[in-house]
């Protein structure tokens, strides 16, 4: 049962830290907890398939207690990739509006100097 447990919260956090990439978010340090909590899973499966109870139960125990935190930290992760992405967005969206609208006024400017220039 507990190897059951430590299997389906193993798939759970992938799945959030997988979203969580999905959005941008560097989750590198999450992926490497995820590593660690399925080689505890598979010997818990091993000790499991070879009849040690107790130790698959230990295995199991540290794989959960490996994966305590991750699905907040995945989730936290998206949210700040989703807000950076809309800033990102938003930046060159309004970047380029104000490029654009110097350009124009700074062309306007200089066309005006230039025909004052032509007629004294």
């Amino acid at each position: 049962m507990a190897v059951q447990f430590a299997e389906s919260k193993l798939l759970d956090c992938y799945r959030v830290v997988y979203e969580a990439e999905k959005a941008g978010a560097n989750v590198s340090g999450l992926l490497k907890v995820l590593n660690e909590a399925g080689w505890l899973l598979s010997r818990a499966k091993l000790a499991y398939s070879n009849g040690d109870l107790n130790l698959a139960y230990e295995y199991a125990l540290n794989c959960s207690q490996k994966l305590e935190g991750i699905a907040s930290q995945a989730d936290n992760l998206r949210l700040e990739a989703e807000h950076a992405g809309r800033m990102d967005f938003l930046i060159n969206y309004v970047g380029s509006a104000v490029g654009s609208l110097a350009v124009a006024v700074g062309g306007y400017a200089v066309w005006i100097l230039l025909k004052r220039r032509e007629n004294p």
